[in-house]
Formats: structure tokens, C-alpha cells, sequence
């Protein structure tokens, strides 16, 4: 029986809209350790009280701000202004 080779395959829904991907073995163990960290729901939980921190935060409440005004600026003369 011949050996099959198998490549990445990618799994889409009904709309055809991509949903996962079959990888080699020697592929996912590249990202395995990625996947596992991303995966891990304390980090996850940490970064949602940083992010509730963060809204109370008047420092960077403050960067946000000066973010947003120097956006506006940029934005306002990146696209022509209507008459």
C-alpha cells in the first residue's frame, strides 16, 4: 500500500469561511507552545483585570485621550475635507 502525504488542509464552514486547518505533526509542533499559552484561561482572566484596571486608570486614561486627539488631527488631514 503506498504511503500518503499528507499537507495542510484547511477546514471551512457551509458559508465557506475558513474554521480550522489540519497540520503535520512537525507543523503543530512548531506552535504547540503557542497554542497552549494563548489557550491557558488564567491568562486570559489576568488580561481581562488588566484591561477592567486599565478603565479606571487615569494615566492611561490620559495616553488614550492624547492617542485619540492626535488620531483626530492625523485622520482630519489624511482625508479630504468635505465642503
Amino acid at each position: 500500500m503506498p504511503a500518503t502525504t499528507l499537507k495542510r488542509q484547511i477546514i471551512s464552514d457551509a458559508e465557506g469561511n475558513p474554521v480550522g486547518v489540519l497540520l503535520p505533526l512537525a507543523e503543530f509542533e512548531l506552535v504547540e507552545p503557542i497554542l497552549k499559552r494563548s489557550l491557558e484561561p488564567e491568562a486570559e482572566f489576568s488580561r481581562l483585570l488588566l484591561m477592567e484596571q486599565a478603565a479606571a486608570d487615569p494615566l492611561f486614561l490620559a495616553d488614550l485621550q492624547d492617542t485619540m486627539q492626535a488620531f483626530a488631527a492625523a485622520d482630519g488631514d489624511w482625508w479630504e475635507r468635505q465642503q
